[in-house]
Protein backbone atom coordinates (compact mmCIF):
# COMPACT_ATOMS: atom_id res chain seq x y z
CA UNK A 1 0.00 0.00 0.00
CA UNK A 2 2.10 2.57 -1.35
CA UNK A 3 -0.74 5.38 -0.90
CA UNK A 4 -3.85 5.48 0.45
CA UNK A 5 -6.81 5.89 -1.99
CA UNK A 6 -10.27 7.89 -1.28
CA UNK A 7 -12.28 4.83 -2.52
CA UNK A 8 -10.67 2.45 0.45
CA UNK A 9 -12.20 1.38 3.66
CA UNK A 10 -10.72 2.30 6.57
CA UNK A 11 -7.47 0.82 8.07
CA UNK A 12 -6.69 0.86 11.22
CA UNK A 13 -3.13 3.10 12.22
CA UNK A 14 -0.80 0.73 13.43
CA UNK A 15 0.86 2.60 15.83
CA UNK A 16 -2.30 3.73 17.90
CA UNK A 17 -5.19 1.97 15.89
CA UNK A 18 -7.58 4.70 15.02
CA UNK A 19 -9.13 4.13 11.69
CA UNK A 20 -7.72 6.18 9.19
CA UNK A 21 -9.20 6.17 5.15
CA UNK A 22 -8.19 7.19 2.28
CA UNK A 23 -9.59 11.32 2.67
CA UNK A 24 -7.23 11.33 5.48
CA UNK A 25 -3.97 12.28 5.06
CA UNK A 26 -2.14 9.27 6.96
CA UNK A 27 1.19 7.36 5.86
CA UNK A 28 0.90 4.69 3.85
CA UNK A 29 4.29 2.06 3.97
CA UNK A 30 4.69 -1.36 2.79
CA UNK A 31 2.30 -3.33 1.33
CA UNK A 32 -0.48 -2.77 4.36
CA UNK A 33 0.86 -0.50 6.64
CA UNK A 34 -0.44 2.91 7.36
CA UNK A 35 0.00 5.49 10.19
CA UNK A 36 -2.63 8.13 11.21
CA UNK A 37 -1.53 11.66 10.79
CA UNK A 38 -0.88 12.21 14.42
CA UNK A 39 1.41 9.15 14.42
CA UNK A 40 3.22 10.37 11.37
CA UNK A 41 3.87 13.26 12.75
CA UNK A 42 4.89 12.50 16.11
CA UNK A 43 7.48 9.74 14.46
CA UNK A 44 8.90 12.54 12.38
CA UNK A 45 6.96 13.02 9.42
CA UNK A 46 6.76 16.29 7.44
CA UNK A 47 4.26 16.84 5.15
CA UNK A 48 4.28 19.72 2.51
CA UNK A 49 0.91 20.42 1.66
CA UNK A 50 1.34 22.98 -1.45
CA UNK A 51 3.51 19.40 -2.85
CA UNK A 52 0.83 16.92 -1.50
CA UNK A 53 3.72 14.61 -0.11
CA UNK A 54 5.82 13.40 2.62
CA UNK A 55 9.05 15.35 2.33
CA UNK A 56 10.04 13.61 5.25
CA UNK A 57 9.34 10.23 5.92
CA UNK A 58 7.94 8.82 9.58
CA UNK A 59 10.08 6.46 11.48
CA UNK A 60 8.23 3.03 10.77
CA UNK A 61 10.96 0.79 12.54
CA UNK A 62 9.69 -1.67 15.09
CA UNK A 63 6.07 -1.40 13.08
CA UNK A 64 4.63 -4.69 12.56
CA UNK A 65 0.81 -5.05 10.46
CA UNK A 66 -1.63 -6.94 12.69
CA UNK A 67 -4.36 -9.06 10.92
CA UNK A 68 -7.66 -9.90 12.73
CA UNK A 69 -6.96 -13.43 11.58
CA UNK A 70 -3.53 -13.53 13.43
CA UNK A 71 -5.07 -12.86 16.57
Amino acid sequence: MDQLWEDQEEVPCVACGNPVCGMDRGFAFGTEGVLCWKCAVARGGEYDAAEDNWTTTPDVAGLTVHHEWDE
